[in-house]
């Protein structure tokens, strides 16, 4: 009688075995068949809209979560998984307000701009990706802009200065600069969340400045921030080794419903070479 149980025991699995046999198939779905790329413009001026790309982790037990930095793009992939399925994912903008991705579907794509730092028009954008490459430029406005930033070194106080003014960008919706932060780093990967003073930012006073005032015309005076970079003062952990510095600064414009993520707006990166020269940072000589 057992014999018997077992013999029956294996013609059953060997039973769901054939009728699973689909579990051995090749997936007979074509892989990613486009490439995209483009970049992130100010509607005014027609430059690229500078932004920080990073990640937050609420913990080991869930996935980083894009903050800022990246068109939100939904995507219609009902073709592939069944009828009215769409698959929601992230496009990375690089720092410079250029994006790229070599991995994609071709297909009907709409873009969300909320994790970037501008005002994201009301409806959604819909794009249409072709197969092989695709070039798509986005027109948007930003929630302020850094004019004419200026740096220098003065070696008599071992000071970073940096002197700008911000223009908002839609003064009738948005009119309130929180703060204004001069950043500095190691690394080219330079930004507010990226920056040697973001958790100790209070000893160094001159690198930041708050609540500043917006004229009428939408426009600050011009502003100075400066960064101790002597090998021993309030950032020795960032100033005490000979090597370039990477610097940038940071504004954040807020207001009532309006940049309720607190995604900050930013100018170009500079870097200050061992010379104390400071020039704006090439990305072509990134490693």
């Amino acid at each position: 009688m057992k014999r018997l149980l077992i013999k029956i025991a294996c013609l059953v699995a060997a039973g769901s075995l054939l009728t699973s046999c689909d579990l051995f198939k090749l997936d007979n779905y074509d892989g990613p068949n486009a490439q995209i790329s483009g970049r992130i413009l100010d509607a005014k001026t027609n430059e690229t809209i500078q932004v920080e790309t990073y990640t937050e982790s609420a913990g080991w037990w869930a996935p980083p979560t894009t903050v800022s930095g990246s068109l939100t793009v939904i995507e219609d992939v009902s073709d592939r998984w069944g009828e009215n399925f769409y698959e929601e994912q992230d496009w990375f903008v690089k720092f410079d307000g250029n994006y790229q991705n070599d991995m994609v579907f071709a297909g009907k794509y709409s873009v969300d701009f909320r994790k970037l730092p501008v005002f994201a028009p009301a409806e959604q954008t819909v794009i249409q990706v072709n197969e092989g490459a695709n070039s798509f430029d986005f027109k948007l406005t930003p929630y302020c802009r850094i004019i004419d930033p200026e740096f220098s070194y003065d070696a008599a106080n071992q000071q970073i200065k940096a002197t700008f003014s911000v223009e908002m960008g839609d003064p009738s919706r948005l009119n309130t600069i929180s703060q204004v932060v001069l950043c500095s780093n190691s690394s080219n990967f330079v930004g507010h969340s990226k920056n040697y003073r973001e958790n100790d930012i209070d000893k160094d006073p001159g690198a930041s400045l708050a609540n500043v005032t917006v004229k009428e015309d939408g426009t600050t005076d011009r502003i100075t921030l400066t960064v101790d970079a002597s090998s021993d003062g309030v950032n020795t952990s960032e100033f005490q080794y000979e090597r370039p510095h990477y610097l940038r600064i940071a504004a954040l414009a807020t207001a009532p419903g309006v940049n309720t993520n607190s995604i900050w707006n930013f100018s170009p990166i500079y870097v200050m070479n061992r010379d104390k020269s400071i020039n704006l940072y090439d990305w072509s000589t990134a490693n």
